[in-house]
């Protein structure tokens, strides 16, 4: 079948000026604006994005619920730069909803005069930290991308596609009835990888499933992370100078996809355009037993053709894949018997285990490693150290959920090799020691299988891909829970603000609940040990880092926070703003900006306590929440609708877990749901940002003690 690899056509755009009364008064636009519809698409037959030849083979990415634009908009007469100009955003979902070829979005101009040339410059999907410089835009890859099923290609867009468009309309000298629709093509800059798998023969893999599908290129070769479009040459790159870049990209597939000989599994990333003609890549296939007791990696090593267009901006590579039945030419298989390493693309203090098998991860390194230090002195950051690297001598099961849920601990040539003997579901920490038998480092194993990211729309339309559950619980819910097992199984754990390790959770959703059970590596159960006061000895890193069961508290004044960091007063000047990444940023005060959404890029720092390609939500993030878009359940949860203005649509469940106050002892369980942001309130006090839900009412951006233990939910990796 004939394919092709260029598949986005920039069509001419069409703008209709239509009289819409109804919508618009004169003294609307004196005192709320003028709003100017953009319709994507000129061409009922084209939608934002295909793949193929249209008459042949196309799979269509029609605009979805949720999907949002940004855009630029320049007067020619009054304003001679883009960069002077502030960016309008569209953020609002399409208007027809999911499914359709033509998406509606609505621009707002507070102030428009007439008989005047505007041009546009639209991009999609919106990001809140593009910038003010339409010629240079800011936008961002994922590293983990996440389809539902096999040819499902609605997560395209959600994982960092990048598409532009131009577009210009004139006003009339008399705005009385003025209300343009304007229709736009986007044309897309990213590359894009099909994968068509099959199998040699069809009883080799007729019990196997697709659970992952990764794709790594040579060192130097920079596939997910930081990117810029250029405008003015057209280019659309990775951002060189950033931190943030990866030789890597991951696509889960959490409902797997069946493998056969005759029809082939399907499956789609979008990836950086890089030149990798003639460079050799890493596909790995994680497959999984139907029943779920098995895993076990197939890796094809192939080289691009040397007159290859593959991975190069706006094309398509399609990989024609057939699993073999043995190794040879690039083919090898790996024994996940032996070890699955957690820590493939990236280190993190938190490894998600979803499957039983044998598992190991990097002890040599803290947290997400040399990025995670922010590339800033640890007098700014407050860090307890400038080096990633640790060197371990040993390892313990410090706790886990159930008994035996972690078994065969031990450690080897600076990696952690463990089992997980089966099904069960639930958290533990493994800790590595030193010589001296002190604690170096911990992290969290979180056995679990996470959900397709759900994409929260805020107050002002930017967009987040959130997690579908809250960390350390071990089911999503789009639903108010019907059982206890299912309540109890929503909770997740809690955390300290900006500490990595958690806090195990209550036993039920009820105001009377006590905190659930721990087991050491014997299966007896866990002590945790007693709180202890805060003092410049003790509310350190280094003593959070070699104690991580120990709840810091603190008096109950100011600062009511457990970290001292390096002063010996515990003043504002040295807070654990940097802790969690996001200093200063998102705040409400003049010291960032009169905008509740200041655009600070927030980062992942060392003690993120997120997993790979996850990170604590940054303070804006639930800003869309309101009690007309959720619906309390008395003494168990809050069911959140996260993309509409009313009780319909995508749903996911907050539990009302409660939280540790000061004190560390438990408080409002089974009545308030507590979710930590990364974010202080801002530099002159000592309040951090939580979103906190009760049954009658929400908060999206209260600030409270750090010293608390709250809940996490986090977001996808900027």
């Amino acid at each position: 079948m004939k394919r092709v690899k260029k598949y986005i056509f920039l069509l001419p755009l069409i703008l209709l000026f239509a009289c819409q009364k109804e919508e618009l008064s004169r003294e609307d636009n004196r005192e709320e604006g003028f709003t100017i519809k953009l319709l994507g698409s000129s061409d009922g037959n084209k939608t934002k994005t295909s793949f193929g030849v249209p008459g042949e083979e196309v799979v269509n990415f029609l605009w979805k619920s949720g999907d949002n634009l940004g855009v630029y908009v320049e007067n020619s007469g009054n304003i001679p730069s883009w960069g002077n100009n502030i960016v309008s955003v569209i953020n609002r979902e399409a208007s027809q909803g999911a499914g359709h070829k033509i998406g509606s979005f609505s621009l707002k101009l507070t102030s428009i005069t007439p008989s005047s040339q505007y041009s546009l410059k639209i991009y999609y999907p919106h990001y809140q930290f593009a910038g003010d410089d339409a010629s240079t835009i800011s936008h961002r890859i994922f590293s983990l991308q996440t389809q539902s099923v096999g040819s499902n290609s609605e997560h395209i867009g959600l994982s960092g596609d990048f598409g532009y468009a131009t577009a210009s309309f004139t006003t009339p000298s008399d705005l009385s009835q003025f209300a343009p629709e304007i229709y736009f093509t986007l044309e897309h800059k990213s590359s894009y990888l099909w994968f068509d798998i099959t199998s040699e023969d069809e009883a080799s893999y007729n019990n196997w499933i697709i659970k992952q599908i990764s794709v790594t290129a040579p060192e130097g070769y920079y596939l997910s992370g930081a990117t810029k479009y250029n405008s003015q040459d057209d280019t659309y790159a990775i951002d060189e100078s950033s931190t943030q870049k990866h030789n890597f990209v991951s696509l889960n597939i959490p409902g797997g996809i069946p493998i056969s000989s005759a029809t082939p599994a399907t499956a789609y990333m979008v990836v950086a355009p890089t030149q990798l003609a003639g460079k050799e890549i890493e596909i790995k296939y994680l497959l999984e037993s139907k029943d779920g007791s098995q895993t076990k990696n197939i890796i094809h090593n192939r080289t691009i053709s040397a007159t290859s267009q593959a991975f190069k901006s706006g094309t398509t590579h399609i990989f024609n894949e057939v699993l073999p039945n043995s190794e040879g030419s690039g083919w090898s298989f790996v024994d996940n018997s032996v070890a699955i390493a957690l820590d493939h693309f990236a280190t993190a203090n938190s490894y998600i285990v979803s499957t039983p098998g044998n598992y190991s991860f990097d002890a040599t390194v803290i947290g997400n490693g040399e990025a995670g230090l922010l590339g800033l002195p640890t007098s700014t950051t407050q860090f307890h150290t400038d080096n990633p690297a640790i060197s371990p001598t040993s390892v313990e099961l410090v706790w886990q959920s159930a008994p035996s849920l972690i078994a065969d601990l031990s450690l080897s040539d600076g990696r952690v090799y463990f089992t997980k003997g089966d099904e069960t579901k639930g958290n533990a920490l493994i800790a590595v020691k030193d010589s001296g038998g002190d604690i170096l480092w911990s992290w969290h194993i979180w056995c679990t299988d996470v959900g397709e990211p759900q994409t929260y729309i805020n107050d002002v339309g930017y967009s987040f891909e959130v997690m579908d559950r809250n960390l350390g619980a071990t089911i999503g819910l789009d639903r108010v829970p019907t059982t206890s097992q299912e309540e109890i199984a929503s909770i997740g754990l809690s955390y300290q603000f900006g500490r990595k390790d958690p806090f195990i959770g209550i036993n039920a959703l009820s105001t009377t609940a006590t905190l659930s059970t721990t087991y050491d590596i014997d299966g007896n159960i866990y002590g945790w040990p007693a709180t202890e006061l805060t003092s410049p000895a003790v509310g350190t890193i280094e003593n959070s880092i070699q104690n991580p069961t120990l709840f810091i508290s603190s008096e109950a004044k100011t600062p009511y926070d457990w970290f001292v960091g390096k002063g010996s007063g515990g003043g504002i000047d040295v807070r654990g703003f940097y802790l969690w990444g996001n200093p200063y940023g998102f705040w409400h005060g003049t010291e960032g900006g009169s905008s509740p959404n200041n655009p600070r890029t927030p980062q992942k720092s060392i003690y993120d306590p997120c997993p790979v390609g996850w990170m604590v939500a940054p303070r804006n993030t639930f800003t869309g929440v309101t009690a007309s878009n959720s619906t309390g359940v008395a003494g168990k949860g809050r069911l959140l609708y996260y993309q509409s203005a009313t009780t319909s649509g995508a749903a996911t469940w907050y539990p009302f877990s409660g939280r540790y106050n000061n004190t560390g002892l438990l408080a409002t369980q089974g009545g308030t749901s507590w979710i930590w942001t990364s974010s202080f309130r801002h530099q002159t006090t000592y309040a951090a940002t939580l979103f906190s839900m009760t049954s009658t009412a929400v908060a999206t951006t209260n600030n409270y003690y750090a010293v608390w233990g709250a809940s996490v939910r986090c977001v996808q990796q900027y």
